[in-house]
């Protein structure tokens, strides 16, 4: 019995051995890359040549490219071809390409697709080929780039999500027969990206539009620096603020902060929205401003409309809204028509200089400001009209209309001058009047009858009085470098502010000297900084004292073009001589006209 039991135990293990041994298979991904499947045995090198690796980590699936591929076949397959129904982030490493050489994308996958770098600067070119391809990166789902540079061309479209494109701290390049890029659910930059290419192109829905609504074949977009300004709802940007609007209407200069008007507009909302310190709006040729539902102007910080062309802003809800800062119009011409001319809010203050005003309005003409100021210029009409309570008013009510123009009611306005020490034959007479009475007021004198022109000025004065004249520019630095600047002193802001904006960088890196003499070569260097070193026609130097090779030499001759100085005496400028306070208020002065 024992020898029968084991002859059929015997034959049961031969049995067994002759069944095939059954294994799990590697589980596959639904991801091809070069027709090659992903698998549990190949994702940590996928075609064994270290180009590409893969990892499944949780509902977000990685796929790490680190050289370049390439895929020739017939199949209408992109060279890496997904169809996971999850999200695909692609990491790249390094400058990589993935070209598709017939027939197809080089990227495509059937959910969001993601795009980032390993945190060193990589770059990934992505090349498709043919009419048959979505695009050269397509996604089902949306498309999600940051932190990266692409590069994608080929076929209908560089770039095209079924979803939301959306593109934030990166720099992206594409080319696309139809369309360059093409979001199914709208486009998205980043608050810090700009249309760099088409010059003046915009976001239009999906896709990217040039100036003239059509769509971009050839795009660039790169992270830029963005101002706190907006013309017609566009946000102004470092690549953008020579030609705003792409028509030759808006442009701005960040180093001087001039917002310039070369023609007529119309907008359908609000037109010009500024939270810059010391905008000024200048008006180039005469301008209409055409205003449909919205405000002319709108501004939350110091903004000043000047000249030489004349302002029209029409149909506005307030042609000019001022919230919580000063607003000036100098040496300008405006006229104001709609339901508001020129409203404050929030303590602003209004400020109009030599300037010819005209305001018509269905519900007030000038009204909310915490106070108006007019200088050189009067209330020519209604009669009898007063700059009562922050508004103009006729018997209490407000006015409707005004019309102020420069001069006073019996002629040109007459300041009183308080020194006895500033005579009407100084050439400096009208520079010290003006920064006496100038809002904010530039300097006052040494004591309430004595000006002291002849008194040497330090640079800690000139600086404050330059400071004061562009109407006190809040910094946005907090930081102060200076060991012998406090906080308490009276030129700490201007200081601040005239290291930011490059006027003086200070006598080393931890001291400013604020007590010590400033000298002319300073005084005209600092001016022409202020000014954003404009560029000047006149290069014929009449100074023996002046060297071409002078860190002023720009300055002085800038200085000298634009009437500022005409120096000691016709050959010599006096570089090293200390600047007095007459004629410190003297360059001011002629600065703030020239």
């Amino acid at each position: 019995m024992k020898k029968r039991l084991l002859s059929l135990l015997l034959a049961f293990v031969l049995v067994l051995s002759l069944v095939p041994v059954l294994t799990a298979s590697a589980a596959n991904y639904n991801i091809w890359v070069c027709g090659k499947t992903i698998t549990d045995d190949n994702k940590g090198d996928v075609l064994g040549d270290g180009a590409v690796s893969f990892v499944p980590t949780g509902s977000v699936y990685y796929l790490y490219l680190k050289k370049s591929i390439s895929w020739n076949n017939g199949s209408a397959m992109a060279a890496i071809n997904s169809m996971l129904g999850a999200e695909l982030r692609i990491v790249v490493t390094g400058d990589v390409s993935v070209e598709r050489t017939m027939n197809g994308g080089a990227i495509s996958h059937n959910n969001q697709l993601s795009i980032t770098c390993d945190g060193t600067v990589s770059k990934l070119t992505a090349i498709g080929t043919g009419s048959n391809s979505k695009g050269a990166i397509y996604a089902d789902g949306g498309i999600s780039i940051k932190d990266a540079v692409v590069d994608a061309s080929g076929g209908p479209y560089g770039i095209h999500a079924g979803g939301k494109l959306e593109i934030t701290e990166s720099t992206v390049s594409a080319k696309g027969s139809t369309s360059a890029i093409y979001g199914d659910g709208g486009l998205s930059l980043g608050s810090d990206m700009g249309v760099i290419i088409p010059e003046a192109g915009q976001i239009f829905g999906a896709d990217i539009r040039d100036a003239e609504g059509n769509r971009a074949t050839e795009v660039l977009l790169q992270p830029v620096d963005t101002y706190n300004l907006k013309v017609c709802g566009r946000q102004v940007n470092s690549a953008n603020c020579k030609d705003i609007l792409g028509d030759g209407v808006f442009a701005y200069d960040p180093n001087t902060t001039i917002l310039t008007i070369n023609g007529d507009c119309e907008y359908y909302g609000t037109m010009i929205e500024s939270g810059i310190t010391g905008t000024v709006i200048k008006v180039a040729k005469d301008a209409t401003l055409k205003i449909i539902d919205g405000h002319g102007i709108l501004v939350n910080a110091p903004t000043r409309i000047e000249g030489p062309g004349k302002l029209t802003i029409a149909g506005a809800l307030s042609c000019i809204y001022v919230s919580g800062c000063d607003f000036s119009i100098k040496n300008a011409n405006v006229d104001l028509s709609g339901k508001n001319g020129i409203c404050g809010e929030s303590g602003a203050k209004l400020y109009l200089y030599n300037s010819t005003v005209n305001v018509k309005a269905s519900s007030a003409a000038i009204t909310g400001f915490e106070s108006i100021a007019l200088i050189d210029c009067y209330v020519k009409a209604p009669e009898n009209a007063a700059t009562a309570d922050g508004s103009i008013k006729v018997d209490g009510a407000l006015a409707k209309e005004a019309l102020i123009v420069p001069g006073s009611p019996s002629g040109p306005v007459v300041l009183d001058n308080p020194f006895v020490d500033v005579k009407e034959s100084d050439y400096f007479y009208d520079a010290v009047l003006w920064a006496y009475y100038a809002k904010p007021q530039v300097t006052n004198g040494l004591d309430a009858t004595h000006f002291g022109p002849a008194v040497t000025c330090t640079r800690g004065q000139i600086v404050t009085f330059l400071w004061r004249a562009l109407g006190e520019p809040a910094p946005t630095i907090t930081k102060n470098p200076f060991v012998d600047v406090k906080e308490s002193d009276y030129f700490y802001k201007a200081v601040l502010w005239a290291v930011e904006k490059g006027v003086t960088n200070g006598v080393d890196d931890t001291h400013f000297a604020p007590n010590a003499n400033c000298k002319r070569e300073h005084a005209v260097a600092f001016l022409y900084r202020a000014a954003g070193k404009p560029e000047y026609s006149n290069k014929t130097n009449p100074f023996t004292d002046v060297s071409s090779s002078a860190y002023y030499y720009d300055a002085v001759l800038w200085a000298v073009e634009k009437n500022i100085t005409k120096g000691m005496d016709a050959t010599h400028f006096g570089p090293s001589a200390a600047c007095q306070r007459s004629q410190i208020v003297t360059f001011l002065y002629r600065f703030m006209k020239a």
